[in-house]
């Protein structure tokens, strides 16, 4: 299934929220810092790198690319057959 493309400008800073809030890990941060600065590409006008990446949620994971970020709950369960 092929993702929503997200425009990211500042996603260092993303990343600090996410971490200081406990929803990722300290090693998952290091990951997406990586991987975030190998993908994103500097404006010509030298503005901040900007993230240009699709962004799906499969089988309960949010993924940014290639990388699984968060688990996520269902949003609605599938009715009960009988």
């Amino acid at each position: 299934m092929p993702g929503r493309m997200a425009r990211i400008v500042g996603h260092d800073v993303l990343i600090d929220i996410l971490r200081t809030e406990g929803t990722i890990s300290k090693d998952l941060a290091k990951v997406l810092r990586f991987t975030f600065a190998l993908l994103s590409a500097r404006p010509d006008d030298g503005g901040p790198p900007v993230l240009t990446i699709p962004i799906t949620i499969q089988n309960g994971w949010l993924s940014a690319g290639p990388v699984p970020v968060l688990q996520v709950r269902p949003i609605m369960t599938a009715p009960a057959t009988g």
